[in-house]
């Protein structure tokens, strides 16, 4: 008999459940009224439609004129050091009345140049290449026995003839 209730009481179950999901009421449409209600109610549709863009157009913030990024990703910006020496080397006034006086051609090219940090002072080291090999020269060293490392800046070596004090530059090949 207890087979007879649960399957009783289940059948219930599923009968109320499905009477108690049934879709809503759908409220009844309003009768349209005739002539003047119609035309009426298409009127104001069209000035209710104005107000609200009117409403949204003034709630946009006007687009901000273009702002220059502050980083270019694919440009690198001298670093602090490099700006500071150049400006340093250009306001000598040593470095203003330097003759920049053309040699002749020299067998000589611009390999490389190597910076090093030795007690907070940078010093560089050119790679000279010369008709017997290579040549590791810093300031003050003498090239080929006639030549004389006057300065050595990132991207060029400054060399002086010793016999007459020409200045020859050497800097790197495109």
């Amino acid at each position: 008999m207890i087979w007879k209730a649960t399957a009783f009481l289940s059948s219930a179950t599923v009968f109320a459940t499905w009477l108690a999901s049934g879709p809503p009421p759908k409220p009844a449409p309003a009768a349209p009224s005739m002539g003047a209600g119609v035309a009426g109610s298409r009127i104001a549709e069209p000035t209710d439609i104005v107000e609200q863009a009117d409403r949204l157009h003034a709630r946009l913030h006007p687009s901000p004129a273009y702002i220059a990024p502050l980083r270019d990703p694919f440009r690198f910006r001298p670093s602090k050091e490099s700006t500071e020496q150049a400006t340093a080397a250009a306001e000598t006034p040593e470095a203003l009345a330097r003759p920049r006086e053309m040699v002749e051609a020299l067998g000589f090219s611009l390999s490389g140049i190597a910076e090093e940090r030795a007690g907070g002072v940078i010093v560089r080291t050119a790679v000279v290449s010369v008709a017997g090999g290579i040549a590791l020269v810093k300031e003050g060293d003498m090239i080929a026995d006639q030549y004389l490392v006057t300065r050595i800046a990132n991207d060029s070596v400054e060399l002086s003839r010793m016999v007459d004090g020409a200045f020859r530059r050497l800097g790197f090949k495109p």
